[in-house]
């Protein structure tokens, strides 16, 4: 006989694999290094406000930059946030993978009615 997990345990492990997940690391103006999404949050709740502005300003940000790891499209969005409060909020609820849009379908040429032609000999 096979077990099998709940959803919510494996959902668990899925959210802690990507909490846990090493990158490639950020490695802070104060010297501190984050190389996961677990050290993120822990390091940006504590971050000084004179070293998050060096990372995150109007010119740059370094913290969306580096999560391009874990998904390009929360990266963009994360991209225009320049304040550390919002920042850590939108990295709280990050769940992983792509977010799933839906394709653009570019709408159908209405069909053109011919009249039928009668061929007379």
């Amino acid at each position: 006989k096979v077990e099998t997990k709940d959803k919510t345990e494996v959902k668990k492990d899925t959210t802690k694999e990507l909490e846990e997940k090493q990158v490639q690391p950020l490695i802070l103006d104060n010297g501190l290094m984050v190389s996961s999404l677990k050290e993120m949050k822990n390091v940006l709740q504590g971050l000084d406000d004179e070293i998050f502005k060096i990372h995150v300003n109007e010119n740059k940000n370094d913290i969306a930059k580096w999560f391009e790891q874990y998904s390009k499209t929360f990266a963009a969005r994360l991209k225009s946030l320049k304040n550390k409060e919002e920042l850590l909020k939108e990295i709280v609820l990050f769940k992983g993978g792509e977010e799933k849009t839906k394709p653009v379908i570019p709408p159908k040429e209405p069909a053109t009615k011919t009249k039928p032609t009668l061929k007379t000999k």
